[in-house]
């Protein structure tokens, strides 16, 4: 359970056996997340360890991030709009073969990623004309088909699947 009490950290409840389990993290300029047991018989709570924001950062990768800007018809044709690149820190996995088979079938053969991320990424909205996001990794890139918002407190993050795109041959 969540709350937040007036000058105190943000907590959250965990089990722990015979106690309870205590993680609190901290907004702001040196944010860091501390884990600290708190014995069920009324013992003093014990911090078991501290990790800074950035602790987790060596299972994340700098990748580059393909954005298009909505596009248009011009003269009858088809006109994609400008395309942005940023750089983003993403953890990016292999998908289990139950994540593939919730692609689209035409998509199901290609190489699959899961990305985890801060930053939103973005899957093709007919509605706004927008494309789907595209991720740089490993001399590839991959396309964005699916992707859902983690609201999880202090590890709030995106969580992606991506094909491979396929290169057209001379």
């Amino acid at each position: 359970m969540a709350g937040t009490r007036p000058g105190k950290l943000p907590l959250r409840r965990g089990t722990l056996p015979g106690g309870r389990l205590h993680v609190l993290r901290c907004d702001g300029a040196g944010s860091a997340v501390r884990v600290r047991a708190c014995p069920g018989s009324g013992g003093a709570a014990v911090t078991l360890f501290d990790l800074p924001d950035d602790a987790l950062t060596g299972m994340f990768l700098d990748v580059t991030r393909r954005r298009r800007a909505a596009g248009s018809y011009v003269s009858g044709r088809w006109v994609d709009g400008a395309e942005t690149t940023a750089t983003i820190r993403a953890s990016v996995q292999p998908a289990t073969p139950r994540q593939i088979d919730n692609l689209p079938e035409a998509v199901r053969t290609h190489d699959a990623v899961m990305i985890y991320c801060v930053p939103v990424v973005r899957t093709v909205d007919e509605r706004t004309l927008l494309k789907a996001d595209r991720i740089d990794w490993q001399g590839e890139q991959y396309e964005v088909h699916g992707a859902k918002s983690w609201a999880v407190g202090s590890l709030d993050h995106y969580e992606g699947i991506a094909t491979r795109v396929e290169r057209a041959t001379p």
